[in-house]
């Protein structure tokens, strides 16, 4: 009996023995199964890691391209180090080397998370995708609402990226790009803010060329239909000066005869009983007028008219400057007993002949000029000068073609 408890006893032995051995056996090649295909994972992302460590290996290199390459490679790890953990509670000496080599990977992408915020930030300064085709589009018209400093916080994040040079030279080139347009948008603001009532020639090339600088887009067709504005305008100035030659040419035709009506006018306002004489001065012009007959244009009363010129009215409101180019007198809207003459206006180039004594006629009512003040102070006080004389009528132009130029104003009863 005790021979076959023995016996018993030594087979069940050699049958638990062999099943722990075919046990530790299955666990042993679950392991490797599970070690080598780890090691086959991360060696695909290391590849993928060293073609964007490494100039050589990108010959197509595009910045958003790579970006979006990051971060499917940052799911794959996060795979990885999944099973590397669950290697970890099967084989903690096989894990030890493994799970290092995840840590290494996983520092190098992260860095690329910065990458990527920056990525976003690049495409947001634009109204379009600005990343075609692996290349930037310098085409795309910048947003509205960037600025300088804008540009400066995203250089200084592009400098402390740890990334190669050559990925930093592509988001400045960008930078640089966005850069460019604001300073062109900026200076043809300027430019025009300065130069869009002082119309020439030579003023009309320099803002089409301006224009011509912008990218496509709003501000570029705002500005066009400015150009467009601007150019009619200086057709226009050119018939109006055309004009005013062949006017003052007319009413200087025959100036002996526009004296001796004017005195036949004067003689019947002022000596109506002298019949004789003004009969005599009558004659004498009719007889002159039948001897030499001339067109003499019909004398404006509507608008601002002296010494044979004629302006058109206009209004001006508020404080400022009027349009530094135009055919107008401005009549001020919050005194309209006041006008303003555009010193490099052809009105403001008149306005200098009319003296104390003189006579204006404003919409049909006439005023004779009694005192004119020269180098007024533009100023708070000013308006306190034009009110100080009691006149029915002020007007006043720039002594120097300057911003803070002084006045000269005219009274008139």
């Amino acid at each position: 009996m005790m021979k076959r408890i023995v016996k018993y006893v030594i087979l069940l032995s050699i049958v638990l023995g062999s099943s722990l051995s075919l046990l530790i056996h299955a666990e042993s090649t679950d392991v490797m199964s599970l070690k080598e295909q780890i090691v086959t994972e991360q060696k695909e992302i290391e590849s993928s890691i060293a073609q964007l460590y490494e100039g050589s290996n990108q010959p197509t290199f595009s910045l958003k391209n790579t970006s979006l390459k990051v971060k499917q490679l940052l799911e794959d790890l996060d795979k990885v180090i999944a099973k590397t953990e669950k290697l970890n509670k099967l084989d903690q000496e096989a894990y030890l080397p493994i799970n290092e080599e995840n840590q290494k990977m996983l520092d190098k992408l992260e860095d690329n998370q910065e990458l990527l915020q920056v990525t976003l930030a690049l495409e947001n300064l634009f109204k379009e995708n600005v990343f075609e085709e692996n290349k930037f589009n310098e085409k795309i018209e910048l947003k509205s609402d960037v600025t300088k400093k804008t540009l400066e916080n995203l250089k200084v994040a592009v400098q402390e990226l740890n990334q190669p040079n050559q990925v930093k030279e592509q988001c400045i080139q960008v930078i640089d790009s966005a850069e460019e347009q604001l300073q062109l948008k900026e200076q043809l603001k300027q430019w025009y803010q300065e130069n869009s009532e002082i119309i020439t020639n030579e003023n009309y090339q320099k803002f089409q060329e301006l224009v011509d600088q912008i990218v496509p887009g709003t501000t570029k067709k705002e500005y066009e239909q400015k150009l467009a504005d601007y150019k009619e305008k200086l057709n226009y100035q050119a018939t109006n000066e055309v004009n005013e030659t062949d006017n003052r040419s007319q009413q200087k035709t025959n100036p002996k005869k526009q004296k001796e009506e004017i005195k036949v006018v004067s003689k019947l306002e002022s000596n109506f009983s002298d019949t004789t004489e003004t009969t005599q001065e009558t004659t004498q012009s009719s007889d002159q007028t039948i001897q030499e007959p001339v067109a003499i244009p019909e004398e404006r009363t509507d608008g601002f008219n002296f010494k044979g010129y004629h302006f058109d009215l206009s209004s001006f409101s508020g404080t400022g400057s009027v349009p530094t180019w135009t055919p107008y007198v401005y009549q001020w809207t919050e005194d309209p007993t006041h006008y303003l003459f555009e010193r490099a206006s052809s009105a403001g180039t008149a306005v200098w002949e009319i003296n104390i004594g003189d006579q204006v006629v404003i919409n049909g009512q006439t005023y004779t000029v009694f005192n004119i003040m020269r180098n007024v102070p533009n100023n708070d006080q000013a308006y306190g000068v034009l009110k100080s004389q009691g006149a029915a009528v002020t007007w006043q132009t720039c002594e120097e073609s300057n911003s803070n130029s002084s006045l000269a104003i005219w009274f008139a009863n």
